[in-house]
């Protein structure tokens, strides 16, 4: 989930029902605080970015949770010396790395396939200004590429799932 699950009644729901979570933070003073408080062995490096790990809690939480941080590298640093952080609270038990990557990819597959639909297949614009056959070029749409993926991923092999259909001036091909 993204920042806007980062809420006391979601932890608990989550923490109640045996829910796993992994829901983008907030920057707020009392996280940047315990941010602050990371000693320097505790990040580790990756090539874009360095990661590292706390135990959080805010007000109204029954629980405290994994706080996973992450501090990306920008030009800006050379300037102002602040770095920008994102943070992923967390209750998994599995490791950052597997954890960041899954909260980073989160949304990746359901963007790019709204951008596939919108473009690709033509429902960028509705064809009309009559809401009932708009809704009907639309599915039409949704159907066709429901189909496309259908295919991609029971008759084409493994890696031809991660490609999308791109279409130019009626010539529609898959890269």
């Amino acid at each position: 989930m993204d920042s806007a699950g980062y809420q006391a009644n979601i932890f608990n729901c989550c923490e109640e029902t045996g829910k796993t979570f992994a829901i983008g933070g907030r920057l707020d003073e009392l996280t940047l605080k315990a941010i602050e408080a990371i000693p320097e062995s505790g990040w580790k490096h990756h090539a874009d970015c360095a990661t590292a790990e706390t135990t959080h809690s805010m007000n109204g939480t029954h629980k405290a949770f994994r706080l996973i941080v992450v501090k990306y590298k920008r030009q800006a640093e050379l300037f102002d010396d602040q770095p920008k952080y994102h943070v992923i609270a967390s209750n998994q038990v599995e490791s950052t790395a597997g954890t960041l990557i899954r909260h980073r990819s989160r949304g990746e597959a359901s963007k790019n396939g709204i951008k596939e639909l919108k473009i690709s297949f033509g429902v960028e614009r509705m064809s009309c200004g009559q809401f009932e056959a708009n809704a009907t070029f639309f599915r039409i749409g949704v159907i066709a590429h429901n189909l496309l993926v259908l295919f991609k991923h029971s008759a084409l092999g493994g890696n031809w799932q991660r490609h999308q259909m791109t279409a130019y001036a009626g010539d529609y091909s898959i890269y």
